[in-house]
């Protein structure tokens, strides 16, 4: 089984560091609002506690290893180290597209077996600037064969 195309996924720590900055801000606005309603300290420590708490969530959270790439074979989607490593891909299920924001896409990806967690994919255009039209085409001409798996909105 050949490779055709191979795409880098955005580094799990960037993601990270997206997500964490998420949660960080709602919490400063919610303790932010909270100062301002003048609460008692109890509220203030179980708001610091709660942030605490989804950041490190949010930092454990299981996002693939550093350098995964998502790898088409003309008939089936595959996750794995380097184009070349065969031995080491994992085959998936059907991906979804849950989210295109056209400079980046967010996939959900079904592991196989069936019975294996499905696992979300973030491919964006600044880890594969030359080959992003090409993960777009690839990518939404696998799934026209498949209409139920294009998120409907």
């Amino acid at each position: 089984m050949m490779v055709l195309q191979s795409f880098a996924l955005v580094s799990p720590s960037r993601v990270r560091l997206l997500l964490a900055g998420w949660v960080c801000l709602v919490a400063l606005l919610c303790l932010a609002w909270m100062h301002a309603a003048a609460p008692t300290a109890l509220p203030r420590a179980l708001a610091v506690a709660v942030m605490a708490l989804a950041v490190g969530l949010v930092w454990r959270m299981p996002l693939w290893p550093r350098g995964t790439c998502l790898h088409w074979t003309g008939s089936q989607w595959c996750l794995g180290p380097a184009p070349l490593a065969l031995e080491q891909r994992r085959e998936l299920g059907p991906l979804t597209v849950l989210m295109d924001g056209q400079s980046w896409i967010l996939l959900q990806a079904q592991g196989l077996p069936s019975r294996c967690p499905s696992q979300w994919l973030l491919v964006a255009r600044a880890a594969n600037p030359e080959r992003w039209p090409d993960i777009r085409r690839v990518l939404y001409s696998s799934l026209a064969a498949e209409p139920q798996n294009i998120h409907q909105v």
